[in-house]
């Protein structure tokens, strides 16, 4: 994913800008207590500028449109695959991986078509 302009993973400006796709449930983690569910970022509002990398090079950061991540919820989802959905109650929201192309991760209480 491209978190270039998400300076310490902005979750809540993530959201703003991305519509989301419900893909599908995997299942219920017992550590986390929450069931796993894949999203696909259906558009990508934000507006991408060319940047400097630490090489000096410039690039246009490419859109997170098509792009996945996982979120996991308290309350099973009652989301169709492929339908558009909403995030609600996000308790906890970070990146694995490079910080800059990591995975965005969600934890929140549950989610809901929008």
């Amino acid at each position: 994913m491209n978190l270039y302009h998400l300076t310490g993973f902005d979750s809540d400006k993530a959201l703003q800008e991305w519509e989301l796709v419900f893909k599908e449930l995997k299942d219920y983690v017992e550590d986390k207590e929450a069931y796993k569910c894949t999203i696909i970022v259906a558009n990508d509002a934000h507006q991408y500028e060319e940047r400097q990398n630490s090489k000096g090079e410039w690039f246009t950061p490419s859109s997170n449109k098509g792009q996945e991540f996982t979120v996991f919820v308290k309350q099973k989802p009652l989301v169709d695959e492929f339908s558009k959905c909403a995030i609600e109650d996000v308790k906890n929201a970070y990146v694995a991986g490079d910080r800059n192309r990591g995975r965005a991760i969600f934890e929140a209480d549950r989610l809901v078509k929008s």
